[in-house]
């Protein structure tokens, strides 16, 4: 069986090299003119193009299915997966209206930057040591708004967003399609489609980003999902195990006993140990779990990825960084991960690590810090390149 399946994954691999060449036309959908200049895009990977003086573009696609993105400032984005589309076809683009009249409902802050801008930059380029090396070059197209009433923040970016990631060679056009953080349960959503273009450096700059990018894919979510993908994950590292949270019952307890009164003096050091333990307590079983044993296939070129309450992830290969001790000092060297499913959905992995719906999976631990803007690699990224 185990020859069979290496069998079928030489032939799967083989049908990932062919391409597909997908040629259309972009219009006003309003006046029906064409749009020259329109940024045509597969997401999250370093494909791209534009398109030309009587709107028409033409791309080369992988085999697979990807996020087409069509992006114009001024007019809405839009989005298409390449299995609802045909290899020739028309678009329009509306004027983003929309948008223009949410900033009448709720204007944005003057001055903005200046007192979210840090806050914004580590929760999207994150706070790890590529960061220091990320530069957004159009931070004034950023706009910032404060719902004090639902305690959220939002940022709204006009254009695409330009980042110059210096420590991974990378120049990143990031179209941001929504970004919230919500201040009650502390949770940030956010929403986008990034374009890679590499960037030009002498042999030794070269030899330096390679390193660094075989660096952060180690370990990541992109060599999770491609290990899942081979069933290769103990072999690459990935120890998995399946985990339940419960509520921390005498936490509740010792809460709700505070509101009647104050801690009694002979229990004031419990009581504190207590409170300092997180709402929810885990229970990680014993016995490793296999890539067969959380995923099948699904078809040719996908497979199907679905588990219960979460998932503990630990990359056993090497240790976390130390810029992440530095952001949670109080936690193991231990390079570990927690994963749930915000929606009883199957996720569809791909051979590239690509998966979707990707907003059904939400991180915390290691990745939650580590995929950022800052670590993030494109798809279409080959092992030590």
């Amino acid at each position: 069986m185990r020859a069979l399946f290496m069998f079928c994954l030489v032939l799967i691999a083989q049908s990932l090299f062919a391409q597909l060449t997908l040629q259309g036309k972009v219009i006003d959908s309003a006046t029906g003119q064409p749009l020259a200049n329109v940024s045509v895009f597969i997401s999250n990977t370093s494909a791209g193009t534009t398109t030309k003086q009587d709107g028409s573009f033409s791309l080369s696609i992988p085999q697979g299915t990807y996020q087409i993105v069509f992006s114009y400032i001024g007019y809405t984005t839009k989005t298409f997966t390449t299995n609802t589309i045909s290899n020739s076809f028309h678009i329009g683009l509306s004027p983003a209206e929309n948008r223009l009249a949410d900033v009448v409902l709720m204007p944005f802050e003057k001055d903005g930057w200046a007192r979210w801008g840090k806050f914004f930059t580590d929760l999207f380029i994150g706070t790890t040591d590529e960061a220091l090396q990320c530069i957004i070059q159009n931070t004034k197209t950023i706009r910032f708004r404060q719902d004090k009433k639902n305690k959220t923040l939002q940022a709204v970016a006009f254009e695409p967003l330009i980042i110059t990631n210096k420590a991974l060679g990378y120049k990143i056009q990031y179209q941001l399609e929504e970004f919230t953080y919500d201040f009650n349960n502390k949770y940030l959503f956010y929403q986008g489609y990034p374009l890679f273009m590499e960037m030009q450096g002498s042999r030794h700059k070269q030899k330096h980003w390679q390193e660094k990018r075989r660096e952060v894919y180690e370990g990541s979510q992109m060599h999770f999902m491609r290990s899942l993908y081979r069933n290769t994950l103990m072999q690459e590292g990935f120890d998995v195990f399946r985990m339940l949270k419960t509520e921390n019952e005498e936490k509740k307890r010792i809460k709700q006993a505070l509101r009647y009164g104050p801690i009694p003096k002979d229990s004031s050091a419990y009581y504190e140990n207590i409170l300092a333990e997180p709402d929810e307590k885990s229970i990680i079983y014993s016995g490793r779990l296999t890539g067969d044993s959380i995923a099948f296939g699904i078809n040719d070129i996908t497979a199907g990825f679905q588990f219960d309450n979460y998932l503990y992830i630990n990359y056993n290969k090497k240790k976390v960084p130390d810029a992440f001790l530095r952001s949670f000092p109080k936690s193991t060297a231990n390079m570990a991960s927690e994963i749930t499913l915000l929606e009883k959905v199957i996720l569809q992995v791909e051979a590239n690590g690509n998966f979707h719906p990707q907003l059904a999976l939400l991180n915390t631990g290691y990745w939650g810090w580590s995929e950022k803007i800052s670590r993030i690699l494109p798809f279409d990224y080959t092992y030590g390149r």
